[in-house]
């Protein structure tokens, strides 16, 4: 059985725990093989208190994947992102969705590893979570394009899939193919790669 997580002097909510608790679980068990009473344990409550919270183990599972979407929500949507500058507005987002990655790193493996046993259930739960912030971005690039920034005939929503793309399966090979550059390099380099190729190409001057 997984180890008991502490509340840490009550520093920690119980949905906190709770949420904590059903990571450990869900990445030992996988979410079929997790049960609720498994996950109170861990979270050093009684499953009553599981159920009055997220009702099921799919909420809190949705729960989780919501909170992490969040974040990358308000990243989207604060000043930091509104400088009409490529470069500078992608950065920030990038960083803060690296940061993100890496903080729910055993989540995003969990949900990767659900998407070939469950892919329906994984599929409804990461669609309801990402689609705001998957189309945040998507409007985010076409008023790039407005402005001249992006070239006017790439397709936004497959930027942003390549975008995420690049920034996740670093995070999910590099256990696998040890680099010997930082994640932040990675993404600098990977940055630098794509803004270069969606900005349009300056007429060279005779």
């Amino acid at each position: 059985m997984s180890p008991r997580i502490s509340a840490e002097s009550n520093s920690v909510s119980t949905r906190d725990r709770l949420m904590q608790a059903a990571l450990q679980v869900f990445s030992d068990r996988g979410v079929k093989g997790a049960t609720t009473r498994e996950i109170a344990q861990v979270a050093g409550v009684n499953e009553t208190t599981l159920f009055r919270i997220f009702q099921s183990k799919e909420l809190l599972l949705k729960a989780m994947v919501e909170a992490a979407a969040q974040k990358i929500r308000e990243a989207l949507e604060s000043s930091n992102m509104g400088h009409n500058d490529l470069r500078q507005d992608l950065t920030y987002y990038a960083t803060v969705y690296q940061e993100v990655l890496y903080q729910h790193e055993p989540m995003v493996r969990m949900m990767v590893g659900e998407a070939h046993r469950q892919p329906e259930a994984a599929h409804q739960i990461a669609c309801a979570a990402w689609a705001p912030v998957r189309q945040h971005l998507i409007n985010y690039l076409d008023r790039a394009k407005s402005l001249g920034q992006v070239r006017p005939e790439l397709d936004s929503t497959q930027l942003v899939e390549m975008l995420v793309s690049m920034l996740m399966g670093f995070m999910l090979r590099r256990k696998v193919v040890p680099a010997d550059f930082t994640p932040d390099d990675y993404l600098l380099t990977a940055l630098s790669v794509f803004i270069q190729g969606i900005s349009p190409q300056k007429s060279s001057k005779r």
